[in-house]
């Protein structure tokens, strides 16, 4: 219901009377998702910017969504901005140290999903790049999170190298069903 509201008025209609509008004609979304998706459609130079989160995951770190774009770091704020403003996402702390969360998992994998499926691998190979030759600190414990992009970026090779690192850190651990997965 939230999001079916938040669709009404973002499309304008202040009042909805005889006078003005027919409330059975008036385009409201069939689903969820058709909800979802014109939101996002609405959004302009953020649906790219929140399509590039989406393929980071459900939480995305103003850093590395920084080094995967090609935005200049001024404009880069004005979207995040907007995009926040939007309420699809909040945000906790201030850049480049904020982080990013979609409200809802719907919410993400509407973003997601509206990605061509050539253009989600690049990003997912980017995020993988970025992360390995960006963020090395990072590297051992987000082993799995870049075998994980890689895979999608269908690089069977690479994928399979984290996905080995990243089963040997598991075992490591003594986290042994992680470890198997």
């Amino acid at each position: 219901m939230e999001e079916l509201t938040t669709a009404i008025i973002e499309s304008g209609v202040t009042s909805v009377d005889e006078r003005t509008i027919d409330p059975r004609t008036m385009a409201i979304p069939a689903t969820l998702q058709d909800a979802l998706e014109a939101r996002l459609d609405r959004l302009g130079e953020a649906r790219e910017i929140a399509r590039i989160g989406a393929v980071i995951g459900r939480t995305f770190g103003y850093s590395l969504l920084a080094h995967v774009t090609d935005i200049d770091e001024t404009e880069l704020h004005g979207i995040l901005e907007d995009l926040t403003a939007s309420e699809l996402v909040s945000r906790r702390g201030q850049p480049p140290d904020a982080t990013y969360t979609f409200k809802h998992a719907l919410i993400q994998d509407t973003a997601y999903n509206s990605l061509l499926r050539d253009r989600r691998g690049e990003f997912h190979a980017r995020v993988a790049g970025v992360l390995e030759s960006e963020f090395p600190d990072q590297v051992e414990t987000a082993s799995e999170i870049i075998a994980h992009h890689y895979t999608e970026a269908s690089d069977t090779e690479q994928g399979v190298d984290w996905w080995t690192r990243a089963g040997r850190a598991a075992a490591e651990r003594f986290a042994n069903n992680e470890a198997i997965d």
